[in-house]
């Protein structure tokens, strides 16, 4: 069995689809959590390549396939994605098609929504009304044109990249309500396919599981809730 270890701040953020990747494939894995506390550290520490990686940035996996084989270590969200997909689903990434096809769905959850998303909760990018409003149904618009109608994109079970695409959607949720989803129909049914997988909800009712999406949560979702609420032009019903 591997010896894996996730380190990342105490949240979901960018790293929920990693850790619900690796516990619906049913590996164990360790997480190293770092806390309000530890931002002052935080400077010094992501020179460390061994802690903050090559580029200073979390999440950061450390993988052991044994006792006797040398540790890997992995940097950047969308790299470790493809690394855990090599790793526990081989048959998935045996071509250059699939793999270009699950990279092309993830950089585009990637830059258009997960990344985008958490910028919000930070108070920085687009204004609440126009991204909610305006930007996210188009860019679900456009996935929901794209996701199977039924299974899983590269076969019975979901690739990296849908990992990724179902935690967004959950965050997205997570901050507007369903109310979000309502109107993208194969999404909805993708993201009850993702719902009943043991794995994932093993994983949503484990203690450890972070709750928040970003640090300082309550006082993100009430700015951005508020906002979307007083501007006329935002198509989004259920906000409460």
């Amino acid at each position: 069995m591997p010896k894996v270890t996730l380190r990342y701040w105490d949240c979901q953020g960018r790293g929920e689809f990693i850790r619900l990747m690796l516990r619906d494939c049913g590996l164990e894995f360790e997480e190293e959590l770092l806390k309000h506390e530890d931002l002052s550290s935080w400077p010094e520490r992501k020179r460390m390549v061994n802690f903050g990686g090559a580029y200073g940035q979390l999440p950061v996996l450390h993988w052991q396939d044994d006792e006797d084989s040398d540790e890997v270590l992995v940097s950047q969200t969308l790299s470790i994605g493809m690394f855990l997909n090599k790793k526990l689903c081989p048959a998935q990434m045996n071509n250059p098609e699939a793999e270009a096809k699950a990279m092309s769905l993830a950089c585009f959850v990637y830059e258009e929504l997960h990344v985008p998303l958490l910028k919000q909760m930070w108070g920085v990018g687009a204004q609440p009304a126009q991204f909610f409003g305006e930007q996210v149904p188009r860019r679900l618009e456009r996935l929901d044109a794209r996701v199977p109608e039924d299974g899983f994109m590269l076969g019975d079970a979901p690739c990296w990249a849908e990992y990724l695409l179902f935690a967004t959607l959950e965050s997205l949720s997570q901050v507007l309500g369903e109310g979000v989803m309502s109107g993208f129909g194969y999404l909805n049914e993708f993201a009850g396919r993702m719902k009943a997988r043991h794995g994932i909800s093993l994983w949503t009712m484990e203690p450890r599981r972070p709750i928040s999406l970003c640090r300082s949560e309550d006082a993100n979702i009430k700015r951005i809730r508020i906002e979307c609420l007083t501007a006329p032009s935002t198509p989004l019903n259920d906000v409460k």
